[in-house]
């Protein structure tokens, strides 16, 4: 069980190679906000909310203990990267951009999510770019291995679910999945 003392519902999301682990947690109601969460090896829980937030969601953990989340600050959802070292965030946002969700981070400290519409590619100088293939719409980046491939998840190629495959190397594209 990995609920907290007083907490009614925990979602796990993302493990490292170390078996820290993060995702969320709600507290005793229903309608109360969720946290981003993190568990140590020894299951230990720490709140990692950022302060201010509506909500929030971690989403993955990389090796290097920096982990990607998610969440709503009362004015637009927006991303955030915490290392769990020295406890600093960092704020990952776009406002020309209908909303900056994150849901993967490789080793290399390279993302990949969605701007509402778009596949996105966040390098690891928190640069942000729209990954858009000319056949897959309602697109977003699922999964970023350490080779800095994105797993990109929309509609296209005659289906629904269309997957493909990205390399943010090359900037280019596998064959629809």
């Amino acid at each position: 069980n990995i609920n907290p003392t007083g907490y009614t519902n925990s979602v796990a999301k993302g493990i490292n190679n170390s078996n820290q682990i993060v995702g969320w947690t709600k507290e005793s109601s229903e309608s109360s906000p969720s946290h981003a969460a993190y568990w140590d090896s020894d299951g230990n829980y720490t709140d990692i909310h950022p302060s201010g937030w509506n909500y929030s969601h971690a989403q993955a953990i990389n090796n290097s203990g920096i982990i990607v989340g998610t969440g709503y600050d009362g004015s637009r959802t927006k991303s955030f990267l915490y290392n769990i070292s020295t406890s600093v965030y960092t704020y990952i946002d776009n406002n020309s951009m209908t909303y900056v969700s994150l849901y993967d981070i490789n080793d290399s400290n390279q993302l990949t999510g969605s701007n509402g519409t778009t596949a996105i590619y966040v390098d690891s100088n928190n640069n942000i770019s729209e990954i858009t293939h000319p056949d897959i719409s309602s697109a977003y980046g699922v999964a970023i291995n350490d080779s800095g491939q994105v797993l990109i998840v929309g509609d296209g190629g005659g289906m629904d679910n269309a997957s493909v495959v990205w390399n943010s190397s090359t900037g280019t594209f596998g064959n629809i999945i």
